[in-house]
């Protein structure tokens, strides 16, 4: 099995065979014609653009300010409730009894 190596060889090392699309060109400023199957999906887009129409946007509102939590959280500090997995909330003056 190749691990690393082209895209031209398959899984198990053998060479694919080399598959050749042919593309049509059309001149500048000439269309292909808009059949009536085209036509339809068209209309069929349109429609469904009409029926689900985009959000409007709105004018940007920042968050309020929440600095106060970061000067709340420093009172307090988080640690593991008494050696069981779950976490806790200390106080400051509390900090020397963890793990008792």
């Amino acid at each position: 099995m190749i691990v690393k190596g082209s895209i031209n060889y398959s899984p198990c090392g053998r060479k694919r065979k080399v598959k050749r699309v042919k593309k049509t060109r059309v001149a500048s400023g000439q269309t292909t014609g808009n059949s009536s199957a085209m036509q339809e999906r068209l209309a069929k887009i349109q429609a469904e653009k009409e029926k689900y129409p985009s959000l409007e946007s709105t004018e940007y509102t920042p968050q309020p300010d929440t600095q106060y939590k970061n000067e709340v959280s420093k009172r307090y500090t988080v640690a593991i409730a008494y050696n069981k997995g779950g976490y806790q909330v200390i106080g400051k003056d509390n900090i020397k009894d963890i793990g008792k």
